[in-house]
């Protein structure tokens, strides 16, 4: 079956890059998919593994290849939008280049750490997709109507799971840790949509949604984060340019956030004595998983290869050692500490790239964000590095940016930012290039011809 579905996914990209080539009014319909289907490949089964090792016990098992990865090959191919700069690449191929250099250092084996590899070309094509489609107006606000669809249906397939007893829900996703994780580059590029009363409607929607999935994760740093994250759009967006309606939408969300606020805390509090001691015990392996990862670095300073952690870590007895014990399943899961967990895998350069790479995104979207800070557009560039910042704040606490859901988020993320930074451009320079005005009045002399 995987072979057919496989194929399926490779004879839709000469098919769908030749529709939409021949079918420019069309191209919205791509656009809607490129948001949805960063929800939609883990709603419905879109993807076909060729290798794949479902029981290793890392964050990527294998060779994927998902619908939204054709989709992206296809819009590339049909050649719509010609000429798209696409900024970022720097950092990005500094990154690339460092996980495949960590290859031959696989201490276990190195065929996981060229599926990391491989992940990372796949979101360097959907990126790249995501820009082209957002760098059309009617492109952009299809993509976030295909978000805020895709996490519609996410939030009520988790109001189901907890109306049915499930006390943290996760939706669709494989933990409410790493829903947790990905909301933030939905709800805060929304938050900013609505302070600049851009499609408010999609924009409140959205972020009501949103809203009610982060409390059913029961989960303290996205509970926490999102609030610093809107906090954080607030002054940034407010620094850029003041109006009265960001005054209004930053009471509405005030307001709204003190009635949820019940509701939240509620659960959590719920969770945390149901859970007593150990929620101390929890956070007590997450030290475990650390003083691991430190025993590592210490003994392979070259690194022991991407995907490799959790094999190498049980294998030469460092969990054992570290006190990280079986029963919470925490000998399956590699430490809880992004950071951490690079420079034990790609070495020291690996972690230096990493930083450089998150450090050129956030610079990039605030620096287009205050270049055109009269252009309500702008603002969900705002959303979008604001997001990239609370994410690298709560990489201190967990490994989901190595995760295909969250990457995929990211990069259609990082999309719009270059798209609307590429429409903003665009404009500047044909206004740039437009000939210049002249305040001579026309003759008003009439011509008698004889």
């Amino acid at each position: 079956m995987k072979w057919i579905l496989l194929l399926a996914l490779l004879a839709m990209i000469p098919v769908a890059s030749r529709f939409l080539a021949e079918n420019r009014g069309k191209f919205h319909y791509a656009a809607f998919l490129t948001g949805y289907l960063a929800f939609g490949i883990s709603q419905i089964k879109l993807s076909a593994s060729p290798i794949s090792w479902a029981t290793w016990p890392g964050y990527v098992k294998g060779i994927e290849i998902t619908a939204l990865d054709a989709l992206a090959v296809a819009i590339i191919l049909s050649g719509v939008r010609k000429g798209i700069k696409v900024p970022l690449k720097t950092g990005m191929i500094a990154y690339f280049l460092a996980t495949m250099v960590s290859i031959p250092f696989a201490a276990v084996d190195p065929q996981p750490a060229i599926f990391y590899s491989w992940q990372l070309l796949r979101m360097f094509t959907v990126f790249v997709a995501a820009a082209i489609v957002c760098s059309d107006r009617k492109g952009f606000e299809h993509v976030i109507m295909g978000l805020v669809v895709g996490m519609t249906i996410q939030t009520i397939f988790a109001l189901e799971q907890r109306l049915t007893g499930t006390p943290r829900s996760n939706g669709f996703f494989s933990h409410p840790n790493q829903l947790g994780f990905m909301i933030y580059m939905i709800i805060l590029p929304l938050f900013a949509m609505a302070m600049a009363n851009q499609k408010v409607k999609w924009a409140w929607w959205g972020l009501v949604m949103g809203g009610i999935s982060v409390v059913l994760t029961v989960s303290r740093a996205p509970l926490g984060l999102s609030l610093v994250g809107m906090g954080l759009v607030f002054v940034i967006s407010a620094a850029r340019h003041w109006t009265p309606h960001k005054a209004r939408a930053g009471g509405m969300a005030a307001v709204a956030l003190l009635v949820a606020t019940p509701f939240a805390l509620g659960p959590l509090q719920e969770r945390m004595q149901s859970m007593g001691s150990s929620m101390t015990g929890e956070d007590g392996e997450r030290e475990a998983f650390k003083l691991s990862a430190r025993m590592i670095i210490e003994d392979y300073p070259m690194g022991i290869g991407g995907n490799n952690f959790v094999p190498l870590s049980n294998s030469k007895g460092y969990a054992a050692k570290a006190g990280v014990s079986w029963g919470s399943g925490g000998r399956y899961q590699p430490p809880h500490h992004l950071y951490l967990l690079h420079w034990a895998e790609f070495n020291i350069v690996g972690l230096a790239a990493l930083i450089f790479m998150m450090g050129q995104m956030t610079y990039t979207c605030f620096k287009a964000a205050f270049q055109f800070r009269r252009d309500p557009r702008a603002e969900v560039i705002v959303g979008v590095g604001s997001a990239l910042v609370v994410m690298a704040i709560h990489s201190f606490y967990e490994y989901m940016f190595l995760t295909q859901t969250s990457q995929y988020f990211i990069v259609v993320g990082l999309g719009m930012m270059a798209g609307i930074k590429e429409q903003l451009q665009s404009e500047k320079r044909g206004r740039q290039d437009a000939p210049p005005k002249t305040d001579r009045k026309p003759s008003s002399t009439i011509t008698i011809m004889r």
